[in-house]
């Protein structure tokens, strides 16, 4: 997410940092950013850094994004949403594919640690 930001969404203030601050606002964490990614956007970092997008423009509640994430994207109305981002944030990727194949390789391996990291017992004290 930290590098492919600034390709998707150059007008974020705080480039690739801006949506992990946002993730961290939103108190979304470990797993729930895997079932955000996974589960409620379907695999489409585009419209992860959308939903965040619409939620910090007002345009979707942040319940909304937390009842999506905790139910499989229910409620969640991502092309509707998307739609009004592109239209707000005139250079917000306009597809929803990303930008480079080298791009996609390297969130691919990023969300196969993620999982692994998820699938491990929590840590003892």
């Amino acid at each position: 997410m930290m590098k492919t930001t600034e390709q998707i969404d150059p007008q974020q203030v705080f480039k690739g940092l801006g949506p992990i601050l946002f993730l961290d606002t939103l108190k979304i964490y470990g797993p729930r950013i895997w079932m955000l990614y996974k589960d409620a956007c379907k695999e489409n970092l585009i419209h992860v850094l959308g939903m965040l997008r619409a939620v910090q423009l007002g345009l979707v509640d942040d319940s909304v994004l937390d009842f999506a994430i905790d139910n499989m994207g229910e409620g969640l109305d991502i092309d509707a949403a998307m739609k009004q981002v592109r239209e707000r944030l005139d250079q917000f990727c306009a597809t929803d594919e990303l930008p480079s194949d080298e791009i996609r390789k390297e969130f691919a391996a990023a969300s196969a640690r993620a999982e692994e990291a998820s699938s491990k017992p929590p840590f003892d004290k």
